[in-house]
């Protein structure tokens, strides 16, 4: 077989289902032999930034690695934004480019781009592929260091000659040097949680700050057990929002910039931080929290890169989230309840009730990013943990619509319901062409605030705000037909309702254009 083949034949050993991607030049024999596999379903975005998100979607509810491929050139350097919002986001993905042949490496040939290069910064590694011998054990790598440790992106970049190339034998010897540097997987140390332990029996005011990296070791459920022996309120990084069911009693909400005044309370009286999967982002602001007070912090994480980053922990503990929490639930003592606060969602929108009203708690919220991502993430009573996908290190938008078609990719017969503002939609609206021709039932509701309202609160005086206000704007449930998709303005959750009823029975995709002006 050529190596285009040997590709796909290790993307199916690997269980790649789906492939998002974009056909090119130098990538036609990945496609040609993509073509013929019988286990994997390939679907052509709009543009790369499009599939990369999709395969970032994917790969965030499915369980499995995203996996998406685009040609070189413009082709690989559309996937940047969305390797780097991966990469933030610690997700699961392995990116796959072609390039030019070997002997035109540097020459400046046409659509020919460093990738590797260029992506070194947002990525868990990334491989060129300079001999066939090193396809096989270069693509059994990337999967192994996207999946191990710290979850991320690896990319492989492999020129055409190499994808052409006749290969007699394959190499079943690992790269165990990069898989070992890169993937590696720590366990907890007896001594050290042994000092966590006791400063946790020691605490008066326990309190757990929860970040993302609770999601992909599946700590969720762990950290309730930890809670509620110890009586400690939770805090959710953005990333973590919706891991806690919102009804439990310890549950306060989200801390920092764009927190809610419960979890920034519980944060200001505690005298312990239990922080687990979390990278202590400036949005997040927990320094301010340690100034002046003695508090102290134990920090549980796998990667060695984010502990003593920003803030200098007491204990920390060089492990995956759940196995450490689990031992530290089974040795530390009970503690009396001493927050009286809880989270309360003071008033539902309108529109948000709709929605959980006609789809109940087992839909999956997805956001752009801007003031529609805060009114969902403060607004939304999630009850089942991995219901809310957005951006959240990188803060991408245009993430919203790629990010949409791959969770309804991986989730067929789970409503996905889009929630993103004008400014957001209109870096992405040409993936509803792949919403009509994949035929997925995607609810996309758009906050039309006629402004980038994020923007315009950060901006301070009167003038440069001027910048903000989005002047031209289609509307939007007109564009949405012209895509041959149901369009509907709409002013409030009533009129909201009145549709989505039809079109959930309909399975059928559907624009709302919400107007909030």
């Amino acid at each position: 077989m050529n190596g285009a083949k040997l590709l796909i034949k290790l993307l199916e050993e690997e269980g790649t289902q789906v492939v998002f991607g974009y056909p090119g030049g130098t990538v036609l024999p990945v496609y040609k032999a993509l073509y013929a596999s019988k286990k994997i379903r390939h679907i052509r975005t709009s543009h790369e930034q499009g599939a990369a998100h999709a395969a970032d979607g994917y790969a965030r509810v499915s369980g499995k690695t995203g996996v998406c491929i685009a040609t070189s050139g413009p082709g690989a350097t559309n996937l940047v934004t969305g390797i780097a919002n991966a990469y933030m986001d610690s997700v699961p993905t392995v990116f796959i480019t072609a390039n030019v042949s070997l002997s035109l490496i540097g020459t400046d040939s046409f659509q020919e781009v460093d990738i590797t290069g260029i992506t070194m910064s947002v990525t868990k590694h990334n491989f060129m592929v300079k001999s066939l011998d090193e396809l096989a054990p270069t693509v059994r790598a990337a999967f192994k260091i996207a999946n191990t440790g710290r979850k991320g992106p690896v990319l492989i970049d492999i020129p055409k000659d190499i994808l052409e190339g006749e290969i007699r034998t394959i190499s079943e010897e690992p790269l165990d040097d990069f898989v070992n540097i890169k993937g590696k997987k720590f366990q907890p140390e007896e001594a050290v949680l042994s000092e966590a332990v006791k400063l946790i029996d020691s605490s008066l005011k326990p309190v757990i700050l929860a970040g993302g990296g609770i999601k992909g070791s599946n700590a969720a459920e762990s950290i309730i057990k930890l809670a509620e022996k110890i009586n400690a309120p939770v805090c959710c990084s953005l990333m973590a929002i919706g891991e806690i069911p919102y009804s439990h009693e310890l549950y306060v909400g989200n801390p920092g910039v764009y927190g809610n005044s419960e979890a920034n309370e519980a944060l200001e009286k505690c005298d312990l931080i239990i922080a687990v999967g979390t990278r202590f982002s400036n949005r997040t602001a927990v320094e301010k929290h340690l100034k002046d007070k003695s508090c102290k912090v134990i920090h549980i994480d796998t990667d060695r890169a984010e502990i003593y980053k920003i803030i200098k922990p007491d204990c920390y503990i060089l492990s995956d989230a759940q196995e450490a929490v689990c031992a530290l639930e089974k040795s530390v003592q009970p503690h009396g309840k001493w927050y009286s606060g809880s989270l309360k969602i003071h008033e539902i929108d309108d529109v948000l009730k709709a929605v959980h009203d006609t789809f109940g708690d087992d839909v999956y919220i997805v956001t752009d990013v801007g003031m529609h991502q805060m009114w969902v993430a403060h607004g939304y009573p999630f009850e089942i943990k991995g219901r809310f996908i957005t951006s959240g290190g990188l803060g991408t938008m245009g993430f919203g619509l790629g990010a949409a078609i791959g969770v309804q990719t991986a989730h067929p017969d789970k409503p996905v319901v889009l929630i993103t503002g004008d400014g957001g939609f209109l870096m992405n609206c040409n993936e509803l062409a792949t919403v009509k021709r994949e035929n997925l039932p995607i609810i996309t509701i758009v906050v039309n605030n006629g402004k980038l309202g994020m923007v315009k609160s950060m901006m301070k005086s009167s003038r440069g705000s001027g910048f903000t206000k989005i002047k031209g704007a289609p509307r939007f449930a007109s564009l949405a037909r012209a895509f041959k998709i149901k369009g509907f303005t709409i002013k409030n959750g009533k009129e909201f309702a009145q549709h989505a009823a039809e079109i959930k029975e309909k399975k059928i995709p559907a624009v709302f254009d919400l107007i909030r002006r």
